[in-house]
C-alpha cells in the first residue's frame, strides 16, 4: 500500500481509567510521528474550550513498537482521539449532552485539517 501524503486516520474513542478524577481530551500518536498535527489539534481543542484538553502521548509495547494495533499497522499518520473519560461524571455529562459535545469538538479538528 502506498502512503498518501494527504491521508490521515483518526480513531475516535471514549477513555477509561480507575480514577474518577481522570478527565479530558487526549491524543495517542504513533511513536514514529514527528509531525505537529497532534499538538496542533490539541491546541485547537484547548482554544475551542469545548472539552478540557489533557495531553498528546505515545505508548509502546514490550517490543518497543506502538502498543495499539491501529497505530502500529497504519500506513498513514494515525491518531487515537480520546474524547473524555467514561468514569468522570463531568466528561460523560458533557459527551451525552443534547448539544453533542463530541460532535462540536470535532469542528476545530476539521477546521485545522482543512487549513493544512
Amino acid at each position: 500500500v502506498q502512503k498518501s501524503p494527504e491521508a490521515v486516520c483518526f480513531s475516535i474513542h471514549i477513555n477509561s481509567a480507575q480514577s474518577h478524577e481522570a478527565k479530558g481530551f487526549e491524543i495517542i500518536k504513533q511513536i514514529r510521528d514527528n509531525s505537529s498535527i497532534p499538538n496542533d489539534i490539541l491546541e485547537a481543542i484547548k482554544k475551542s474550550q469545548i472539552l478540557s484538553a489533557r495531553k498528546v502521548f505515545t505508548r509502546a509495547n514490550n517490543a518497543g513498537k506502538d502498543y495499539f494495533h491501529i497505530l502500529r499497522e497504519s500506513n498513514c499518520p494515525t491518531y487515537i482521539l480520546e474524547y473524555g473519560f467514561i468514569v468522570n461524571k463531568r466528561d460523560m455529562d458533557s459527551l451525552l449532552a443534547p448539544s453533542n459535545t463530541w460532535v462540536a469538538a470535532t469542528i476545530p479538528i476539521v477546521a485545522y485539517l482543512n487549513k493544512r
